[in-house]
């Protein structure tokens, strides 16, 4: 074998060994993408949707009077039974509402997913389970675009729920003067009839009031009706919430007020971050979640 013979070979077994190592390279590094995306995707579908974050607000409000000092309210939405949220995890739900003995405990919408057909048995332990929530003065609940159907108003109205279908309801606490509950059906949207109260001559004016309604943005509608705070769900404040770019997966009806909390005016809005999810079966930036009032009086200065 020639001199150059010889070269071409050991040039060729470079180049060979050169390819191998590329190959290698090229298997590494996907290898690391494909188990970091896998890796994420396990989080986002099953560790990122499970469990119950509470997060807690104090309002403050000089519209009440002494005897509402202090009282609680639990705020839950979006349950989209069915989804990433089952009966086994309904446990956990009353369990963390019973805990903080609660005055009021409101729903904002959305019970079951689409996709879910509850057996007579799954009803029955649905609504023993939701029966089981307690609260001192009552549990209320409102209709969202899911909730158009009999066996929902079956399984809230049995579980001692009381429907607002654009309606009202005073909520009296240790004393007389009560504070003004409104609820905004959102299939069938009467907002003047679910604001009649207020525009009765003969009622008291300047109650506290607080209004259920399921898509947030649906507050542009209430302009010339008055609450303090409103309390809204649907929007799970963004399924997928990325630093710096927020919520990315907003459905209709929450493209404008998809965050937790927004001041507007004298109004404040507070949007659940759900428990379920809709669409894709995943969550990331962004756990279940249920809201957890506690109403103060501030002193007029």
């Amino acid at each position: 074998m020639t001199r150059e013979e010889k070269n071409k070979k050991k040039q060729k077994e470079v180049q060979k060994e050169k390819t191998k190592e590329h190959a290698s390279a090229l298997f590494r590094v996907g290898l690391f993408f494909f188990l970091t995306f896998a890796l994420l995707f396990i989080y986002m579908r099953y560790m990122a949707t499970s469990g119950i974050d509470v997060r807690e607000y104090q309002i403050k409000t000089s519209k009440i009077e002494e005897n509402f000092d202090g009282f609680k309210i639990i705020h839950f939405s979006d349950l989209e039974l069915g989804s990433t949220f089952s009966l086994e995890d309904m446990n956990q739900l009353v369990q963390e509402i019973n805990l903080r003995d609660p005055d009021l405990v409101v729903f904002t919408g959305d019970l079951l997913s689409k996709q879910k057909k509850l057996s007579e048995k799954d009803q029955k332990r649905f609504i023993e389970l939701l029966e089981r929530i307690d609260s001192n003065v009552g549990k209320y609940a409102i209709r969202g675009e899911k909730d158009n159907n009999e066996q929902v108003s079956t399984i809230l109205t049995s579980s001692h729920f009381t429907l607002l279908d654009n309606n009202y309801d005073l909520i009296y606490y240790k004393g007389y003067q009560p504070i003004l509950l409104i609820g905004l059906n959102q299939n069938n949207l009467k907002i003047e009839d679910a604001f009649r109260y207020t525009k009765e001559e003969n009622n008291p004016k300047g109650l506290f009031t607080i209004t259920l309604l399921h898509e947030p943005d649906t507050f542009d509608s209430l302009k010339g009706y008055s609450s303090d705070i409103v309390l809204a769900g649907h929007s799970k404040n963004g399924q997928i919430d990325l630093p710096y770019l927020g919520a990315i997966i907003l459905p209709k009806g929450a493209k404008k007020y998809p965050n937790r909390v927004y001041q507007l005016e004298e109004t404040s809005l507070y949007v659940s971050g759900g428990l379920g999810t809709d669409g894709i079966p995943l969550r990331l930036g962004n756990r279940p979640s249920i809201n957890f009032y506690r109403i103060k009086k501030q002193e007029v200065s």
